[in-house]
């Protein structure tokens, strides 16, 4: 029913090797990735920069508005 010969791992004929081609599209799929990841990295930066300037110019006028009315 079924064969319980052990498997050699060892043998070369069993092995696959990676082609140039499939060589090269892991290259360009590694790139891919750090260049998202790393634009993303800088937008979440540029949207927390914007929040905080923006919480800044509010507070800064709230001040500015509430020194004016005493």
């Amino acid at each position: 029913m079924s064969d319980l010969n052990p498997i050699n791992l060892d043998d070369p004929s069993g092995k696959t090797r990676t082609s140039p081609a499939q060589a090269g599209r892991k290259i360009v799929v590694v790139v891919l990735a750090a260049v998202i990841v790393s634009s993303m990295i800088a937008w979440c930066g540029l949207l927390g920069w914007g929040v905080v300037e923006l919480l800044r110019w509010t507070l800064t006028a709230f001040y500015k508005l509430w020194t004016a009315s005493f």
